[in-house]
């Protein structure tokens, strides 16, 4: 029941957002939750996190519109297009997981960055959804986010 529910609401975000689209979703909301984690992104050497806004008017624009960041943006959400087209062969996903997990250890990534990315990723279901994500949506994509952050962080 989750697979066929993770599936099909990331069927509906994907048709009506691009992937551009929903990674400057996922990445604002992440650098609201946590603005230190800019540090990592070698597209933001320039930005001073301390302008980071709300929205996204400038002074954002600069950052979310540079090539650096929509393609990283592009990368991340097809890791997530490959994760729920094959959630049914969860070997397949475990594996490239921990491959993830061991890079994004080495980029000194922590668990409680992991945290910030999680809620990051609900609240911009919820927001690509709207009303069509409820409870089981919810659930299902928090039991999913529970398995990529056990899978990435299990050799931390």
């Amino acid at each position: 029941m989750k697979v066929e529910v993770i599936t099909s609401s990331w069927d509906v975000v994907r048709t009506v957002v691009s992937a551009e689209g929903i990674g400057t979703m996922l990445f604002h909301r992440l650098f609201i939750l946590d603005p230190t984690l800019l540090s990592f992104f070698k597209f933001s050497t320039s930005f001073d996190f301390h302008s980071l806004s709300k929205d996204f008017a400038a002074p954002n624009r600069d950052l979310f519109e540079s090539e650096g960041f929509l393609n990283h943006a592009r990368i991340v959400v097809g890791a997530i297009d490959m994760l729920v087209k094959n959630l049914r062969d969860l070997g397949k996903c475990l594996e490239i997981l921990t491959e993830l997990g061991e890079r994004h250890k080495e980029y000194g990534i922590t668990i409680p960055n992991y945290d910030a990315l999680g809620v990051a990723l609900i609240n911009t279901l919820k927001a690509g959804l709207g009303d069509q994500f409820g409870g089981k949506e919810e659930e299902s994509w928090t039991w999913l986010w529970g398995i990529i952050k056990a899978t990435m962080t299990k050799m931390y």
